[in-house]
């Protein structure tokens, strides 16, 4: 799909994936294409979600400018705890997950 938004559209900057893997397929495609990646003027900026091992090697190789790490371990417990506490006590609540935006500036705290 990357490659035909290129051929219709020469004036990308940002490319913003629903996942890392469609981040690192947009990266090829641009590759291919001949356009740069970054984050400079004229060059595209490729973002990705859930800081897959591909994703942190493309940051790593400055391909990729972000990714946002999710945590299923922690979804999964919120989402039981939340269905535990609506059975026991008829409560309905509503809880945020702050995303941890990972870029090369803080990279290594991920590897932690």
């Amino acid at each position: 799909i990357m490659e035909k938004w290129i051929n219709l559209n020469n004036n990308i900057d940002i490319v913003f994936s629903n996942n890392d893997d469609m981040a690192v397929g947009s990266i090829r495609a641009i590759e291919r294409a001949g356009k740069k990646l970054g984050t400079n003027n004229g060059e595209i900026m490729v973002l990705g979600v859930d800081a897959t091992p591909n994703g942190i090697q493309s940051i790593k190789d400055g391909k990729m400018y972000a990714t946002v790490k999710q945590d299923g371990k922690l979804e999964a417990k919120i989402i039981v705890d939340s269905i535990v506490d609506m059975i026991n006590n008829n409560k309905n609540r509503t809880v945020l997950i702050e995303p941890e935006v990972i870029t090369i500036e803080n990279i290594n705290e991920i590897e932690k």
